[in-house]
């Protein structure tokens, strides 16, 4: 009997992930970073942001809470992916779904305005699966989320 192998490879791009908030960041640590592989993840402090977008593929910004969402760095992030061509999209993790407050209101419009794209989404686990289907790659290195 013959063995069939997956050897189709699909398309693999640099995603370049900066999370935009505290929560965001810690939600990155630990088991969450493990499956993250081939995504790079950036702080908005680095003074090597520009160049991480400048060799990215893709800009995703993540936002736990749209309050703490700075418009110079959304700014920055989104006149710096322009220049070089990469899409810039957004992925909001919020298992309320609300924005009530004016913080909230004026974080998700500096998002929006910016994005080309924006997901929002109830948990983290969804946003890593969804980061793996944009980073692509070979069929059987594919996973689930696992978080």
């Amino acid at each position: 009997m013959t063995q069939h192998i997956l050897t189709r490879h699909s398309y693999e791009a640099t995603v370049l992930l900066v999370p935009l908030d505290g929560r965001a960041r810690s939600a990155l640590d630990g088991p969450a970073a493990g499956n993250l592989a081939g995504i790079t993840i950036a702080e908005h402090s680095d003074e090597r942001l520009d160049q991480a977008v400048a060799g990215a593929d893709m800009v995703i910004m993540l936002s736990y809470d749209l309050g703490a969402v700075d418009p110079a760095v959304v700014s920055r992030l989104g006149s710096t992916a322009r220049d070089t061509g990469a899409p810039l999209g957004t992925i909001i993790v919020t298992p309320d779904r609300r924005w009530t407050g004016p913080d909230d209101q004026r974080g998700a419009v500096i998002l929006r305005e910016a994005s080309d794209t924006v997901v929002v989404l109830g948990d983290l686990a969804s946003a890593i699966a969804f980061l793996q289907v944009l980073h692509g790659g070979s069929r059987l290195a594919a996973s689930a989320a696992g978080v």
